[in-house]
């Protein structure tokens, strides 16, 4: 169920059966590297801020490849737009356009983000690597599936004892280490909940998934850049990006 007034998904709606509860945006990160950036730099923080969101216009057309879904919207210092593109199996293609017009700063993810619901708690991906081998318990093999949540089978954490779980299961408010972490270079990312629905991106080794527990869900970040260093922002760059995605039922 899509509202045109807002501009995006309503979950609250009876009918709204998607795994996606909110329209995708454009997602970007001021990374926070520590004493590399000195010691006045600004802290981590996501933009642009969902509190400054202000719709243009909504547009809902059919193409060949299924409905078009177009948010043209601004917040702060990010004007620009989302499309979704989606056929009757779900198939489709998210691409976004957004200007940046606030002061220079140093970024490192771009991409977008979007809010699944909270059963989505379970992660599968298949990606690229110049290294072909990892051991199982590493969060950079190739393959793997990933829960948000640390197996009930594990004891609790204690400050004062050693964990008696492998490190990829070390658990925060974004879930576990396995979980949270990037997967580089994927072929494909899925979110999936027990009922079998869920999201999933797919991409030729080209683009990278981050997945993250959030108020009211699970966040999905499809990013098409996310370096170990950082990157300048300056006024008046584009910011433009295409994903292939899916959603199942």
């Amino acid at each position: 169920m899509f509202d045109r007034v807002k501009g995006d998904f309503d979950p609250t709606d009876p009918r709204h059966t998607c795994a996606v509860n909110s329209f995708p945006t454009i997602h970007v990160t001021r990374y926070d590297f520590g004493d590399l950036n000195g010691p006045n730099s600004p802290p981590y923080a996501v933009f642009p801020d969902a509190r400054t969101r202000r719709v243009d216009s909504v547009e809902v057309s059919e193409q060949a490849a299924g409905l078009r879904l177009s948010v043209h919207e601004h917040y702060e210092n990010f004007p620009g737009f989302t499309s979704w593109t989606l056929d009757k199996e779900g198939h489709g293609v998210v691409a976004c356009d957004y200007v940046y017009s606030g002061r220079p700063m140093d970024t490192r993810e771009a991409g977008i983000r979007l809010m699944l619901k909270g059963a989505c708690d379970e992660l599968k991906w298949r990606r690229w690597s110049e290294w072909g081998v990892f051991p199982q318990e590493s969060i950079s093999r190739t393959e793997g599936t990933a829960r948000a949540h640390r197996d009930l089978k594990w004891s609790e954490a204690h400050w004062n004892r050693r964990p008696a779980w492998p490190w990829l299961l070390d658990e925060t408010e974004l879930g576990t280490a396995d979980f949270r972490s990037i997967k580089y270079n994927i072929h494909e990312a899925t979110l999936v909940a027990p009922n079998g629905s869920g999201f999933s991106a797919h991409a030729n080794a080209n683009a990278h998934f981050r997945a993250a527990l959030a108020p009211g869900g699970v966040a999905a970040h499809l990013l098409w850049r996310c370096p170990l260093g950082q990157v300048p922002l300056k006024p008046n760059e584009r910011l433009q990006g295409e994903f292939v995605v899916r959603l199942t039922r």
